[in-house]
């Protein structure tokens, strides 16, 4: 894409943000200090910034607008998912659904406008084999990976299908490594423990940007 459109795309990004900011509020939440639950969000600034800053740089890769806006779409479910997953430790389901549904729709329409039904299969194809891998790791470790870890592979796994199976693969590739590295550097800090928990769902999604900016 131009200059002109990277721009733009960028800018809607950030005008999003106010509204994703909502969005996650509805599923973050904290302790104040009379104890009672409130409904917190993400500092202010960070979701336009973050989210300008998806969308620019998938206006830079991409080349197609109709595959951008979907792409954007499942971005913008994304970053609320990010959030909500650091603060609360969970991918709620709404969100989930919502980013696989309306990028699938997004493909199924790049597919019958630009002719690359081929391009759509292999999405599916992928969506299913990645949800499969996730659910397998899953049931071995459940204390690592979650149900909705594996919802969220399902939709990464179509988008990354998408661009091709190298894609895919480096997408998940690049998640363990930088989930794994992030694990060793808070253990080394004595920040976690060996076999605490981390928040899987941002690092699968950084990892599937990288695999398409790259890729």
């Amino acid at each position: 894409m131009g200059p002109a459109t990277v721009v733009g795309t960028a800018t809607l990004g950030a005008t999003c943000g106010p509204w994703l900011r909502a969005v996650i509020r509805r599923y973050v939440a904290a302790a104040d200090g009379s104890g009672r639950r409130g409904r917190l969000g993400p500092s202010a600034g960070s979701v336009e910034a973050g989210t300008a800053a998806v969308f620019a740089a998938l206006a830079i890769r991409v080349d197609s607008a109709p595959l951008l806006a979907a792409l954007c779409w499942f971005a913008l479910a994304g970053v609320a998912l990010a959030a909500v997953d650091v603060a609360e430790g969970r991918l709620p389901d709404a969100l989930t659904g919502t980013a696989g549904g309306g990028l699938l729709v997004g493909l199924v329409v790049v597919a019958v406008v630009r002719d690359q039904e081929h391009a759509l299969y292999r999405a599916l194809l992928a969506a299913l084999g990645l949800f499969a891998g996730y659910l397998a790791l899953a049931l071995v470790s459940p204390a690592s990976l979650g149900f909705g870890d594996c919802k969220l592979a399902a939709g990464l796994g179509a988008a990354l299908g998408w661009f091709s199976w190298p894609v895919v693969f480096a997408g998940t590739l690049v998640a363990f490594g930088l989930a794994g590295g992030f694990g060793l550097c808070l253990v080394a800090l004595g920040r976690v423990g060996r076999r605490d928990p981390i928040p899987f769902g941002p690092f699968m999604l950084l990892g599937a940007l990288v695999a398409v900016l790259v890729g």
